[in-house]
């Protein structure tokens, strides 16, 4: 799980992070801004500043880019 802190740098982007600091940033998860949620990594990558992870939400029905868990659902 993740939390989406802010926006990235292409539209519909989302940005957090792992508790290492390293990168994630999450396709169509500008939407998901201030929510905690699940997310599939689609890919990673090395850079000279660490590691960078895509992914794409994860919906409450397993489906990827589907409607994801905000903090109160995320808690049950």
């Amino acid at each position: 799980m993740v939390t989406v802190a802010r926006e990235g740098k292409e539209p519909g982007q989302g940005v957090g992070s792992l508790d290492d600091g390293t990168m994630v940033v999450i396709q169509n998860g500008r939407r998901l801004i201030n929510q905690t949620i699940t997310a599939v990594v689609t890919s990673v990558i090395q850079t000279s500043a660490g590691r960078m992870i895509f992914a794409e939400p994860l919906g409450q029905d397993g489906r990827r880019g589907a409607r994801s868990r905000g903090h109160d659902e995320a808690s049950k």
